[in-house]
């Protein structure tokens, strides 16, 4: 991934994150690296240029200089995230095998999952769409709408294909593509 400030992340397949500083491939003078242990699953920048890069349950936070990182202390529930987003509103929203929660005040809230109206426990990608509704696909499980409060969740029985999707986007047009 390419950020905002021209420095390129990338994770290696040992699980190491690393940060290539206006540099290119191959030009270690402007290389940093941490050790992220285990499957990396989530690489991401906020609109304010904070990169976050998560593995297990551990997640890192890289801003104005700074590492944080977050953890089962912090609140992270799931020890396989997969994605995060940040809504227009600014808040940002994790997601992995727990199911979905939100980032405030330097932690995670406790996860949302399929008791309190997902499709399934296991979020595999989410959006929001340009009405600022949220869609959280969960693997195996179907696709859940949130708006205004409510959950509507899609499954087979009203028209999904199949349950087994990985990520989607809103195309220019409103269409979504899963």
């Amino acid at each position: 991934m390419r950020d905002r400030r021209g420095d390129v992340w990338s994770i290696s397949e040992s699980g190491t994150l690393e940060r290539f500083r206006g540099a290119r491939f191959g030009d270690r003078t402007a290389h940093e690296s941490w050790p992220l242990r285990g499957a990396t699953r989530l690489l991401f920048e906020q609109r304010d240029g904070t990169v976050w890069a998560g593995a297990g349950s551990r997640l890192m936070r890289f801003a104005g200089g700074e590492v944080t990182t977050f953890g089962k202390e912090e609140g992270v529930a799931s020890d396989n995230n997969r994605t995060l987003i940040e809504r227009a509103d600014g808040t940002l929203w994790l997601g992995g095998n727990h199911g979905l929660q939100e980032f405030r005040d330097g932690r995670f809230l406790p996860p949302i999952g399929h008791a309190q109206g997902l499709a399934g426990d296991s979020v595999m990608a989410a959006l929001e769409d340009k009405d600022g509704s949220l869609w959280v696909i969960c693997g195996g499980a179907g696709i859940t709408r949130i708006a205004g409060g409510r959950f509507r969740s899609l499954t087979k029985a009203n028209g999904l294909p199949d349950l087994d999707m990985y990520g989607m986007l809103e195309d220019d047009f409103g269409q979504f593509w899963i």
